[in-house]
């Protein structure tokens, strides 16, 4: 199985001066400490993060430009992040930008690019420069603008949805030992957090699911909800928010020694319908 992200290429962003990865299905990265492990993993984390919020906000978030271009002899006053990528649909992508440094803590989109390959052998492309269209595979009906990425606002063009999308729900994770080992609060186990503190509650829901749903949600293709699956299958569903309520009635009935309050018994009994 090909993985979505084929090859990374990084300049100037945190610790690391110009690296080229190519990655597989199962991708390890080895090194000491400080030899840019992490940076590399937040160069794809930026990329998601600018394209769900603002590229304002992602530099805002690691402390501005100056902390995220590479301070180094020569003093780089830009950085510059470019993955080649297997989009769902079978298609092969590239996106790509370099932002550079101004004054006063500004920057500008100084290029940006992005390339669709189409069944015909043609490409769907655009090349942006400082909030300009300088080549386009079509006209480019939106506004564009010199410290935002182009690609959020061109991504209502169909040939280049898919790539936003898909790049934009990249999660990456850092899995905390500890917070795995810990007592786990209820959880619905619909998403797997940053951490690792509810992985327990994902497992249990991934075993619900056949492994023809895990194989296409893998590929990043679309897989039918456990809402969904309980309707088609009859049988009841029990919302997480009605799972935790119980669970806390049934810990205050415990540490209170008593029986449950009659009130409270009709609430059960309603949000259990």
């Amino acid at each position: 199985m090909e993985p979505f992200v084929r090859t990374v290429q990084i300049t100037n962003y945190k610790s690391i001066s110009r690296c080229r990865v190519d990655l597989g299905p199962l991708t390890f990265l080895v090194g000491p400490n400080g030899s840019g492990k992490s940076n590399f993993l937040d160069a794809l984390r930026f990329v998601a993060d600018s394209l769900n919020t603002t590229l304002e906000q992602s530099l805002r978030d690691r402390g501005g430009i100056q902390s995220v271009r590479r301070r180094s002899r020569g003093h780089p006053t830009h950085f510059g992040i470019c993955v080649d990528v297997n989009l769902p649909d079978g298609r092969g992508g590239a996106y790509s930008f370099k932002v550079g440094a101004e004054r006063d803590g500004a920057f500008v989109v100084q290029r940006e690019e992005c390339r669709v390959s189409r069944a015909d052998g043609f490409d769907d492309f655009f090349v942006v420069e400082e909030g300009k269209v300088q080549q386009a595979s079509q006209s480019i009906p939106a506004a564009l603008e010199r410290d935002r990425l182009a690609l959020v606002a061109i991504s209502g063009l169909p040939e280049f949805r898919l790539v936003y999308e898909s790049l934009r729900r990249m999660a990456f994770y850092n899995l905390n030992p500890e917070r795995i080992r810990d007592l786990q609060e209820p959880d619905s186990g619909q998403m797997l957090a940053r951490g690792g503190k509810n992985l327990a509650a994902v497992i249990r829901e991934l075993g619900r699911f056949g492994g023809g749903h895990l194989a296409r949600a893998f590929r990043g293709q679309l897989v039918p909800t456990e809402a969904e699956l309980a309707r088609r299958e009859c049988r009841d569903y029990e919302p997480a928010s009605v799972l935790v309520g119980r669970i806390q009635t049934e810990r205050a009935r415990t540490r209170d020694g008593g029986p449950v309050p009659r009130r409270r018994r009709r609430q059960e009994r309603r949000a259990d319908r």
